[in-house]
Parts: structure tokens; C-alpha cells; sequence
């Protein structure tokens, strides 16, 4: 089965060099038009039997990368909760209960 050819792409973003992988889709469609099972363009191993199928996984799946908005670390959505329970950038509320919110970085500062 073809798998997805994912290669890295520099951009700028708030003034910020960031490098990120570049997924190749068109390539992907390519590779797959004529196959009758198609694996998921992210290659979480789930299988289908439409390439129209995979395609609205796509934005499902749990292998795509999203980006925080607090700290914009870029991770796999299926890590999102993970990441939500270290990011410095978090707001939370106050550990000792007083009803303030803040970040999470910000918070023996609070205290």
C-alpha cells in the first residue's frame, strides 16, 4: 500500500523560524486512486476501502498535527490532552481554590 511521503517545511511565524512536516496529498491521491484498500494518509494504520473514505478520517484521525494555541507546540491531536496537562501556557485555575485563573507558568507567582 503507498504510504503517505511526509518531508519537513520551513516557514516564518511570529518572527520565528518553524520547521513542520509537509505532507504531500496530491502524491498520496496518486498512489492510491486505483487500490482497493487504502491505509490512512497519516499512517495511523487504520484501513479503508475508498480513498474518499480516508480522506474524511483525515481530519479525525488522532496521528494529524494541530497546534496549541497557548505555547503554539506543534503535536499529534491524540497527544493533545497530554500536552494540556504540562503546557506552560495553560490557563488554569488557582490550586489553592480562590477562583483566579492563570497560567499554568504563572502560577507559584500567584501563590
Amino acid at each position: 500500500m503507498g504510504k503517505l511521503n511526509a518531508s519537513m517545511c520551513s516557514f516564518q511565524h511570529l518572527g520565528n523560524a518553524v520547521t513542520v512536516p509537509y505532507i504531500d496529498l496530491s502524491k498520496y491521491f496518486t498512489d492510491n486512486i486505483y487500490r482497493k484498500e487504502v491505509l490512512c494518509p497519516l499512517e495511523c494504520n487504520t484501513k479503508f476501502d475508498s480513498l474518499e473514505e480516508a480522506f474524511k478520517h483525515f481530519d479525525t484521525c488522532g496521528m494529524r498535527l494541530v497546534q496549541c494555541e497557548g505555547c503554539e507546540e506543534i503535536h499529534k491531536f491524540g497527544d493533545s490532552e497530554k500536552h494540556d496537562n504540562v503546557c506552560i501556557e495553560k490557563v488554569i485555575e488557582c490550586t489553592e481554590k480562590c477562583g483566579v485563573q492563570v497560567k499554568r507558568k504563572d502560577l507559584e507567582q500567584h501563590l
